[in-house]
Order: C-alpha cells, then structure tokens, then sequence
C-alpha cells in the first residue's frame, strides 16, 4: 500500500512540477520512465539517472524532482533542548544509521562531476550563449556561484582543511555516493596532497556490519561534537523516509571557520561577471581555480 501511495505522490509532483517549473514535455515523459524504473527495478533514482541521463546538469535538475520524499527542512540550535533530535528520526526506528569516519579515501567515493566537466559547461554556455546570455540565465546562478565558490574553497581548505564533514551514502555498490559536500572533491583534483575527507556514512541497518570499525553516531549532541560545533550553532537536516536506503539526506550549519568562504549567490555572479569583463576572450581551466582571485570583498 505504502509503494502505491509513493507512486502516485511521485506521479503528482511530477505533474505539477511539469505545469509550474520542468523547462520541457521530454522532462515530463523521462520523469514518468524515471518513476516506471524506479518501482520495476528496485534501483535509486541516482542510479536510474545515471544510465538515462547523459547530461550532468540536466540530471541534477530531474534528481532535484524526482526524489518522492518531501519532508521539511529541520532548525535546530547546539546545544538541544527541547526539540525532537533530528538525528534519532534519522533513524526511522531503527531503519537507518550513521557512522562517521575521519578519513574517508578520495577513491572510494563516486562523484558524478569533476572540475573539468564544470570548465567544459562553462566555456560551452559561453561558446553558445555569450557571457551575458551565461549570466542572464537564471537556470545557470547556481553553478555560476560555485566557479567563485571553487577558487575561494581551494585556497582555504590548502590553509585549514576540510571543516565540515561530507554527508555519504552507502547502498551496497562498491564506492560511496555523495548527498552533500560534493564540491569539497572537486577542490581537492588541486591539492595534491589531500588523499581522504571527514564523512558521516548513512545507509540501512543491513549493512551496518560493513562498518563496525567506525564510530556510530547516536544522536544529535553526538553529531554535533564531531562537527565541532560552539554553542548556539545552528544546524539544518533534511530527511528521507523508512523506505529510503538511508536516512539522511542533507544537513548544513553556519560554522564560523567557513563563513568568510560562503558568500551569497548574488555576489558570486556579479563578481564572476565583473571579472570576466576584463577579457575579449576566455576559456576557464582547471588550473585557473589555482591562485585565488582578487575577488572585491564582500
């Protein structure tokens, strides 16, 4: 009963994200195959994409409406007090866990795009569409934002390291898949002496065996700890359901050791766009993230 519910909540959104937000009928008809594969084949929608899919970003946008949970964002402040801890629901009562390990090997994380892929796009869009069409997307804000954000991370984490750890999943294939931080492995392609990140590892209880060398994770002052968080930190988690291969799906927190890296969406696109301005002709490359920029402060 429960699947037939998620069918036709999944088939719901798909039509209301057809009517409010899909660029095209072909998304609607492949998220109608995505939905079919999903429920024939017992596979993720990651890996669906994957094999459906050929173009990174047009698979991050379907993955974005696809996923058939739908849960609200968590807001929690450390220390907790009187709210429901948000790493116990996690666990869907004993459905999920996590673990966290402080030196996850680069190698053994699949990760569906690399710095040169986001060099690739970028000269592409402004191959075809000129910078100010690159810019006037606004489809195209998000990945903008990142280039800026890429420079600044590369710098930082070579004169601190990686402070957040990663979110990874494990579903049984041989390399874990990544629910957020993917870009920390993107910045680490230019620092050639960082080999493995910090991660919490959520996945099912059937494979919690795998990992009983790692520390499990209990709760939520228990995660916070391994965060390193200060008092009146707040975090923000987003969860999956009891039928999902794991239980947490996105968290972040406002850590002040990154704050000077974090600038908002709008200042990374007009300080992109002001750089680029300076150049009759431009191509990035994956050595250009490799001395930070002169970006105006902010």
């Amino acid at each position: 009963m429960v699947k037939y519910q998620q069918v036709f909540m999944g088939v719901a959104s798909a039509v209301f994200q057809q009517i409010f937000y899909m660029k095209t009928l072909r998304d609607f008809v492949v998220v109608m195959i995505l939905y079919v594969d999903y429920f024939r084949l017992g596979q993720d929608f990651t890996t669906i994409l994957i094999t459906r899919t050929k173009d990174f970003y047009h698979r991050k946008y379907l993955l974005s409406i696809c996923m058939y949970w739908n849960n609200p964002t968590i807001r929690v402040t450390h220390p907790l007090k009187s709210q429901p801890d948000p790493i116990q629901q996690s666990f869907h009562n004993g459905v999920h866990c996590i673990f966290y390990d402080p030196a996850v090997s680069l190698e053994s994380i699949r990760y569906q795009q690399s710095l040169q892929d986001i060099c690739d796009w970028s000269n592409e869009q402004i191959k075809y569409h000129g910078i100010d069409g690159f810019f006037s997307d606004p489809l195209n804000r998000y990945e903008i934002a990142n280039i800026v954000k890429l420079n600044m991370w590369i710098d930082d984490i070579r004169k601190q390291g990686i402070i957040k750890p990663m979110n990874l999943f494990y579903d049984g294939q041989s390399r874990y898949g990544i629910n957020n931080g993917e870009s920390r492995l993107r910045a680490a392609e230019r620092i050639a002496d960082l080999s493995s990140v910090c991660a919490f590892i959520c996945t099912h209880q059937k494979y919690s065996e795998r990992f009983a060398n790692l520390e499990q994770v209990q709760d939520f002052e228990h995660f916070a700890r391994l965060c390193r968080a200060v008092d009146n930190q707040e975090f923000l988690f987003q969860l999956t359901d009891s039928d999902a291969s794991y239980g947490m799906f996105w968290y972040e927190y406002n850590s002040q050791l990154t704050a000077p890296v974090t600038p908002s969406e709008e200042f990374c696109v007009t300080a992109l766009q002001d750089y680029l301005k300076q150049f009759k002709k431009f191509e990035f490359t994956p050595e250009w993230f490799d001395d930070l920029k002169s970006w105006p402060a902010w």
